[in-house]
C-alpha cells in the first residue's frame, strides 16, 4: 500500500534531515516533526487549541538532546524500531479502513498505539486527546475518513473531564466556550463551569436591601476610563455577593448609568477552571480564552469572587506566570471591567504584596451592617423565607434573631449569621412538625401533606417564636439553654439562696456576687465588657475556687480554670494568646484565646492571679477594657458572655494573725484591701467590677464544712448499700487535723481520704460490708475508729 502526498513529503524530509544531522535513527519523532509544516494538520491542530509552534519545539529539543549522532557522514537513514511500528499500524489501519493510501491521519493513529511515545506525550502535553486530533483533521477534509476503531471509541468516550468538545454538533449553543457567545464552527472548547453568564442566571437570589452607598461607588468606579476595576473588601458573610447581584440586578432592569447600559457580567470560577489541567499552559489557555471569547462582547464584565486565588493561580514553579499575571493586561485595557471579591484577610496576605496589581483596583469596603440595618435586610428576606419553610414568623423574631446572633456566634458577621439563624429556625420548626404529622398519621406521607393542607386552608400556619430561635441557637453555638432562655432569670433569682446552702459563712460574699451577675443580666452593665470581672481575695480554703465552680454550675456555663502559678515566667504567659512567629507551637493558637472561641458563654477563673508574671496584667486589661483578646495570630476571642473571676490570697497572712482561730470575730476588710492596692496596680483595680473579700474560718463554717464533707462520704458508701453513722468526737478529730490558718479547710479532704477511707476498705472488699450493712465512726485520741455490722 503505497503512503498519501502529504505523508510521503513528510517522511522523504525527516529521512533527509535524518541524513543530513548525522542521526543515527529517524524516529516518529522525526516524522512528527515534519508533518507540522503540513497545513491541514497544523489547521487541525490549531482547531483543537493546540500550537504547531510549541510542538516542533519540544520535538526538536527531543531530537537535539535524545538521538545520538555519527561521527561521520552517511548515505543510509536507518529507521527506529518504533517508526517501524508505527507504519506498520498506520497500514494496518488504513487497510481497516477500506483506505487506498496511508493518510497523515493512520500515521497519527499508529503511533498512539505504541506505548511511551515522546510524539504521543508532547501532543498531549497540550490537552489534546487523540480521537479530537483525528475527528479535526476528517472535518477539514471531507475526503478523509476515520479509522474505524476511532469512529468507535470516539462514540464510547464519555470522558467528562474532556477538555475540548469534540462533538461537531453545529447546532448546539451549550458546546460553545460560552453561552451565547458567537465563536467559529471550528471552534469546540467547552467552559461550562468556568464562566457564567450573571444577566440570564439571576434566578432566584436573595434582593439587595440597603448599600446604596456601596453600589454607586462600584458603579462609579466602573464608570471610568482608565483602572475602572472595583475590588469589594470585606468580612465574610457581610454581603460583597449580594452587592454584585444587586448590581447585576440593576443592569438588567437598566437603571444604570450609560456606560453600564446593556453591560452583560461574567462570574469566573477559578477553581473550576484550574481543575483536570495536567500540563504546564493548560491553565493558561482556558483563561486567555475565556477571556478573549468575553472580550467580543460589547460592554463586559467579569466578576471574580474570592480573587486572591488568582495569585498563584496556575503557578507551576517560582518566577512562572499565574493567573494575576495573565489578567494585567485585561485589567490596564480597561476594555474588559473586573470586579473582584475578597477579604481583609487575605486581601493583606496577597494583594498588598503585589502592588502592580493592587494598583489596577480601586477599592469599594463593605463593612459589616448595624443592627437596625440589618433588621431592615432580614425584614426584606422574611417573606422568601416564610413561603419555602411553610412558616411565619413572629413580629419580634427578627430584631431577636439579630440580637442574640450579635451576642453569641462571635465568629461570624452580620448580616450572615443572623441570616442563618432565622432560616434555620424555619426548617427546625418545619421539621419538628412532620415528625409529629408523620407520627400521628402512621408515617404516611400522603396523610401528611393533606393535613398540611388542611392546616394552612385553616390558617394555623406554625409561628416561629422566640422559644425556636433560642432552641436553635443552642445547637449552634454550643450555649446551654438556660443562658438564653428568659426562664433563666428564675434561676439567677435563686441562685443567692442556692450557693449560701453549700458554701458555708460566706454570705456577704455571695450577695456581692450574686448582684453583680443580675445587675449584668438586667443589661445595665456595658455591652462592650465582660458579663463580670470579680477579684476574690481572702485566706486559703474559704471557698474561693469552689464558688467559681458552683457558680458555673449553677448558671449552666463550662468552667475554664487556668492555675496562674503555671504563669510564673514571661515566657509562660504569652502561651495564653499563642506563642510568637518562629516559635513552636505558632500555628496551634492561645490556650486561653482558643478556649474561649469555643466556649463564648463560661465562667473564667484564673486562680492565685498574684502568683503570675506581671505581663498577665497586660492581656487581663484587654479583656476587662474592651471584652477581646487578641492571639498571636490576629483572631479576636469575644469575652462578652464571660464571667471573669480571678482568685487571689493576697492580705490572707495578716488576717492569719489577728483573726485565724475560731473565735467570733468580724472580716477586717481594711487589711486586705490595703494588701490589694499594694500588690495589684490602679489600672487593674479600676477596671474590676467588685472585690470581693472572703471571711477567714471560724468554729462555725469548720462545723459546717465538716458536716458536709461527711454526708459526701456517706452518699457514697450508701451507693453500696453501707450507712454511715458518725460520733462528734470523729467530727471534732478532722476538724483538729484538718482545719487550720494556713490551709483553711483544705486539709480536711486530706485527712478524710487518708486516715478515715483506708479503715473502710477491707471491710468492704473482703469483710462484713461486702454486701453493705451499717458504719459507726468515731475517735480515739488522735486515732479514728469504725465498728462495722453486717446486715
Amino acid at each position: 500500500m503505497e503512503y498519501s502526498e502529504r505523508l510521503l513529503t513528510a517522511l522523504i524530509n525527516a529521512a533527509e534531515f535524518t541524513k543530513k544531522q548525522k542521526l543515527e535513527l529517524c524516529t516518529p519523532e522525526t516524522v512528527l516533526y515534519f508533518i507540522c509544516d503540513d497545513e491541514l494538520f497544523d489547521s487541525a491542530f490549531s482547531d483543537c487549541g493546540g500550537d504547531t509552534d510549541f510542538l516542533e519545539a519540544d520535538l526538536y529539543d527531543y531530537i537535539e538532546n535524545n538521538i545520538d549522532r555519527f561521527n561521520s557522514e552517511t548515505n543510509t537513514v536507518q529507521n527506529s524500531l518504533a517508526l517501524e511500528c508505527a507504519l506498520e499500524n498506520a497500514a494496518i489501519s488504513a487497510s481497516n479502513s477500506g483506505n487506498r493510501e496511508i493518510e497523515i491521519k493512520h500515521f497519527i493513529h499508529g503511533m498512539w498505539q505504541i506505548e511511551d511515545l515522546y510524539a504521543v506525550y508532547f501532543i498531549e502535553k497540550q490537552g489534546i486527546k487523540e480521537t479530537d486530533l483525528l475527528c479535526a483533521i476528517a472535518e477539514l477534509d471531507d475526503e478523509e475518513q476515520l479509522p474505524e476503531d476511532v469512529i468507535i471509541k470516539k462514540r464510547n468516550d464519555t470522558d467528562d473531564h474532556t477538555y475540548y468538545n469534540v462533538e461537531d454538533d453545529e447546532e448546539d449553543d451549550d458546546d460553545e466556550f460560552i453561552t451565547g457567545a458567537e465563536s467559529s464552527r471550528k471552534s469546540h472548547r467547552s467552559t461550562e463551569g468556568f464562566v457564567t453568564c450573571l444577566n440570564d442566571s439571576l434566578g432566584d437570589v436573595n434582593p439587595l436591601i440597603g448599600r446604596t452607598e456601596e453600589l454607586e461607588r462600584t458603579m462609579q468606579i466602573l464608570c471610568r476610563l482608565d483602572k475602572n476595576n472595583a475590588l469589594h473588601i470585606g468580612d465574610p458573610g457581610v454581603g460583597k455577593t449580594a452587592v454584585m447581584y444587586g448590581l447585576v440586578k440593576k443592569i438588567v432592569s437598566g437603571d444604570v448609568p450609560e456606560p453600564l447600559k446593556n453591560a452583560r457580567v461574567y462570574s469566573f470560577d477559578i477553581g473550576s477552571m484550574l481543575a483536570g489541567t495536567k500540563y504546564r499552559g493548560d491553565f493558561e489557555k482556558r483563561l486567555k480564552k475565556a477571556l478573549s471569547d468575553i472580550s467580543r462582547d460589547e460592554n463586559p464584565v467579569i466578576y471574580i469572587d474570592e480573587i486572591h486565588n488568582i495569585a498563584g493561580a496556575g503557578a507551576t514553579g517560582e518566577g512562572s506566570f499565574d493567573a494575576a499575571n495573565l489578567l494585567k493586561p485585561y485589567l490596564t485595557d480597561g476594555k474588559i471591567r473586573f470586579v473582584g471579591a475578597t477579604t481583609y484577610e487575605e486581601h493583606k496576605k496577597y494583594f498588598e504584596k503585589n502592588k502592580s496589581l493592587i494598583r489596577r483596583f480601586q477599592n469599594v469596603e463593605i463593612k459589616e451592617p448595624s443592627k437596625d440595618e440589618c433588621i431592615k435586610i432580614l425584614e426584606g428576606l422574611k417573606s422568601r423565607y416564610e413561603k419555602f419553610h411553610g412558616v411565619k414568623y413572629a413580629d419580634d423574631v427578627i430584631p431577636y434573631a439579630v440580637e442574640m446572633s450579635s451576642k453569641y456566634i462571635n465568629e461570624r458577621f452580620l448580616p450572615d449569621k443572623a441570616i442563618d439563624l432565622i432560616d434555620e429556625a424555619g426548617a427546625y420548626l418545619k421539621l419538628g412538625l412532620d415528625k409529629e404529622v408523620n407520627k400521628d398519621q402512621g408515617n404516611d406521607p400522603h396523610l401528611s401533606s393533606v393535613t398540611e393542607m388542611l392546616l394552612k386552608e385553616a390558617g394555623a400556619v406554625p409561628v416561629v417564636d422566640r422559644g425556636i430561635i433560642n432552641a436553635v441557637l443552642t445547637k449552634i453555638c454550643r450555649v446551654p439553654v438556660e443562658t438564653v432562655e428568659t426562664e433563666d432569670m428564675d434561676g439567677i433569682a435563686g441562685l443567692e439562696e442556692k450557693l449560701s446552702a453549700l458554701i458555708f459563712g460566706q454570705n456577704e460574699a455571695i450577695k456581692q456576687v450574686v448582684n453583680t451577675v443580675k445587675f449584668s443580666k438586667a443589661g445595665l452593665n456595658d455591652e462592650n465588657k465582660p458579663l463580670a470581672s470579680l477579684l476574690f481575695v481572702g485566706p486559703t480554703g474559704v471557698g474561693k475556687t469552689e464558688i467559681a465552680r458552683l457558680l458555673a454550675q449553677k448558671l449552666g456555663l463550662k468552667l475554664i480554670r487556668f492555675d496562674m502559678s503555671e504563669y510564673e515566667e514571661k515566657h509562660a504567659v504569652a502561651k495564653l494568646i499563642g506563642s510568637p512567629a518562629g516559635y513552636v507551637g505558632y500555628e496551634e493558637g492561645g490556650l486561653l484565646t482558643e478556649e474561649i472561641r469555643k466556649n463564648p458563654s463560661s465562667v473564667l477563673l484564673l486562680d492565685e492571679i498574684e502568683k503570675a508574671h506581671p505581663d498577665i496584667y497586660n492581656i487581663l486589661l484587654q479583656m476587662m477594657d474592651h471584652a477581646t483578646l487578641t492571639d498571636n495570630q490576629g483572631r479576636k476571642a469575644d469575652f462578652r458572655n464571660v464571667i471573669i473571676i480571678m482568685t487571689s490570697n493576697a492580705g490572707a497572712s495578716r488576717i492569719g494573725k489577728s483573726v485565724i482561730g475560731f473565735e467570733s470575730r468580724d472580716r477586717d476588710s481594711s487589711v486586705v484591701m490595703e494588701e490589694v492596692k499594694r500588690i495589684f496596680q490602679p489600672e487593674f483595680r479600676n477596671r474590676l467590677d467588685r472585690i470581693v473579700v472572703f471571711n477567714g474560718m471560724d468554729d462555725s463554717m469548720a462545723e459546717k464544712i465538716i458536716g458536709k464533707k461527711l454526708s459526701e462520704l456517706a452518699d457514697k458508701l450508701a451507693v453500696k448499700n453501707i450507712t454511715l453513722e458518725y460520733a462528734k468526737a470523729a467530727a471534732d478529730l478532722i476538724k483538729k487535723k484538718g482545719i487550720s490558718s494556713e490551709y483553711g479547710a483544705r486539709e480536711a479532704d486530706r485527712v478524710i481520704r487518708n486516715e478515715i477511707k483506708p479503715l473502710f476498705v477491707d471491710d468492704i472488699l473482703f469483710g462484713k460490708l461486702k454486701t453493705g450493712g451499717k458504719v459507726f465512726l468515731s475517735a480515739v485520741g488522735d486515732k479514728f475508729i469504725i465498728k462495722s455490722d453486717q446486715i
